[in-house]
């Protein structure tokens, strides 16, 4: 069986086909950004959006760089005049069809309404499957496929992204129910081959959760690189490396879920609060003790003061109604009310915090300049190769045969390596 392996087709979903037959494939698997918008959503796409689908065309340099100034409506005209919202709606209305099997997660390029639709079955195109942590598809009796779709953008992880947003994202909910269905991977077991659309060698949080289901293989695209890229942790850290490497980033999601467990709190208590009979405070004490600190923090501090609510705000429901109040006005430190994980989601995240730990131990001792070699790399940095594709336009991609007697893959990479001159023209 071959795999082509692919990414970033921005709507261009003819290459697809063009590739596949090209490299006779029997599976396609893309890494996102695959052009999932539709021309009656145009109208509505954010101002990014449009000057995005101008900038990844292929209209001249000069075009491109102004597609950030231009007005709305002459953005609009230029991606109807040139068609460069994609090729979708064609495979949608049955003018085009994929020769081969599609497996694809989405990017962070694309309408969450659209891809909300694929999921919900709204829209059927044939031969094009929409990947999830919870898909159950399996080749060869071999290779358990699964993947994760959208970006990981860090001050949002912990929200419920709510189908509203525009931008699919990730957040750590699908990473715990992926990660509870793989805890104890063995050599026995079937590979385990891992899409997402940002790359783990950009965002190391995701390096981390490889070593918790140690897939064999990990795709990813949105980087841009001009070549397939390939890498794994053994072939550039140690332990010790890799735990410095993370350090800083697992600071700083400790650090982001105390804060927004803070939030979450007050907001479940302003709704206990209306869900009762109203009542009278008497005293600041009257707070439950892990909202107090909160209340002398900004933004809550700017808008509910301690020192002054007691008089205006005396009553249960109005200092309900007044928290809720706040949460509703967009403020940058609150998560939006849309997006808050319910009360069993909280408890499922706080009891998966683990995740944001090493699996292992590092030493304090032996890692001196001069004691490098006591330093130990340990059998899970040898576990998952990790591969980021370049955009499908530089027809560059990976091959993959698979032989399921020996279970042995064969791994290509494919495609032309841009001069310094046409990759800066292209910036």
């Amino acid at each position: 069986m071959r795999f082509l392996v692919i990414s970033d087709t921005h709507g261009h979903l003819s290459i697809i086909n063009e590739l596949a037959t090209e490299y006779r494939a029997d599976i396609v698997l893309h890494c996102g950004d695959f052009g999932f918008m539709t021309a009656d959503r145009l109208s509505g796409l954010p101002e990014r959006e449009l000057s995005l689908l101008i900038w990844h065309s292929s209209l001249s340099k000069n075009v491109r760089k102004q597609a950030w100034k231009m007005p709305r409506k002459e953005k609009i005209e230029l991606i109807q005049t040139h068609q460069l919202l994609g090729e979708f709606d064609l495979f949608i209305k049955s003018k085009a069809q994929f020769k081969v099997p599609v497996y694809t997660i989405w990017g962070n390029h694309e309408d969450s309404f659209v891809v909300n639709q694929l999921l919900t079955k709204k829209i059927q195109i044939p031969n094009l499957q929409l990947i999830t942590g919870d898909s159950n598809i399996v080749f060869e009796d071999l290779i358990h496929l699964v993947g994760i779709g959208g970006n990981l953008i860090p001050w949002t992880f912990f929200d419920r992204r709510h189908n509203s947003t525009f931008y699919p994202q990730m957040n750590f909910l699908q990473w715990i129910h992926l990660l509870k269905r793989f805890p104890e991977k063995t050599d026995n077991q079937k590979q385990i081959w891992m899409l997402t659309h940002i790359s783990p060698g950009k965002q190391p949080l995701l390096e981390l959760f490889s070593l918790y289901f140690k897939p064999t293989c990990w795709f990813s695209g949105h980087m841009g690189p001009s070549f397939p890229h390939h890498y794994s942790l053994f072939t550039y850290l140690d332990d010790h490396q890799f735990s410095q490497r993370v350090k800083l980033i697992l600071t700083f999601f400790k650090n982001l879920w105390h804060e927004r467990l803070q939030y979450w709190r007050l907001w479940y208590w302003s709704e206990d609060l209306l869900n009762a009979p109203e009542t009278k405070f008497g005293a600041f004490e009257e707070i439950p003790s892990d909202l107090r600190q909160i209340f002398a923090s900004q933004p809550i501090k700017k808008y509910l003061s301690p020192t002054e609510w007691f008089q205006k705000y005396a009553s249960s429901h109005q200092l309900a109604k007044t928290i809720q109040k706040i949460f509703a006005e967009d403020i940058k430190q609150f998560p939006r009310v849309e997006w808050l994980p319910t009360r069993d989601e909280i408890e499922l995240m706080e009891k998966n915090l683990q995740l944001f730990e090493l699996p292992f131990s590092v030493s304090s001792t032996g890692y001196g300049l001069y004691q490098v070699v006591t330093r130990s790399s340990a059998m899970w940095m040898k576990k998952t190769s990790f591969f980021n594709l370049p955009e499908a336009s530089l027809k560059s991609g990976i091959i993959i045969d698979v032989n399921p007697n020996t279970e042995d893959l064969k791994i290509q990479s494919f495609g032309t390596l841009p001069s310094a001159s046409k990759q800066k023209s292209k910036q």
